[in-house]
């Protein structure tokens, strides 16, 4: 199996969102995946620059066709995908790795390969969802977007340096073992503005990305962490 890129990408407070505020921490999740809809369809709909992409509760992986010379795109959308939730009310944290990703129904029990259709199953008179893809580029992805301090934060694995240090005005922050810290309010990314421009039909303002992390420290405040909070504020440093 070949290697591709992958992004993880998770809504920050999902689970206090989804306790005190359902309806906006559904409309957060429905956002972020009409932002990856409109990008995979509008902007990358062919090969070989095609996405896959799948829903994970609260998170979605997006992986590639194929692995890339340089990572500027699979940066870009990171960086768009947090910065358009961001001007929606809400925020983001995301990872950015590379592996296998395949279609493994074939290593489930004949059990479930005969009785399944398109990734359900009647169980009695109710119903099983199963994951019908799997493999190093979400797992690798995940683990890169949850390393480092927390925090609405961009990070990539450092095993991809090598295709990403090189990216015009794109800001890093802190860096760990295994994995470097990317500032999406400072970066400067062009594919990041005609990304935005494609989906929605501006690109996101400073201003506004500023004024709405501040909002956000305000009214949850009580619900986020001295760590968190910190890594928020050093993002707009």
């Amino acid at each position: 199996m070949s290697e591709r890129w992958s992004i993880w990408i998770d809504i920050e407070g999902f689970k206090f969102l989804h306790d005190a505020r359902n309806t906006q921490a559904l409309l957060l999740l429905g956002r972020l995946i009409e932002d990856i809809f409109l990008i995979g369809s509008k902007v990358f709909p062919d090969d070989p620059d095609r996405l896959f992409i799948h829903q994970v509760g609260d998170g979605l992986i997006i992986v590639s066709d194929f692995m890339e010379d340089s990572l500027e795109r699979a940066v870009a959308i990171a960086i768009v995908l947090v910065q358009s939730l961001l001007s929606y009310g809400g925020l983001a944290r995301a990872g950015i790795s590379s592996g296998d990703f395949a279609d493994i129904t074939g290593c489930y029990p004949p059990t479930i390969r005969e009785n399944q259709n398109d990734g359900y199953l009647r169980v009695g008179r109710g119903v099983m969802s199963i994951t019908k893809v799997m493999g190093g580029a979400l797992v690798n992805a995940f683990s890169i977007a949850h390393d480092g301090p927390s925090g609405p934060m961009i990070r990539y694995d450092l095993k991809l340096w090598d295709r990403i240090c090189g990216l015009e005005n794109l800001k890093t922050m802190d860096k760990t073992d295994m994995s470097i810290g990317i500032n999406w309010y400072s970066s400067d990314v062009p594919l990041v503005d005609d990304i935005a421009k494609n989906i929605r039909e501006n690109k996101f303002e400073k201003v506004l990305l500023k004024r709405n992390l501040e909002w956000y420290l305000n009214e949850f405040d009580s619900q986020l962490s001295e760590n968190w909070k910190s890594t928020a504020r050093k993002i707009l440093l």
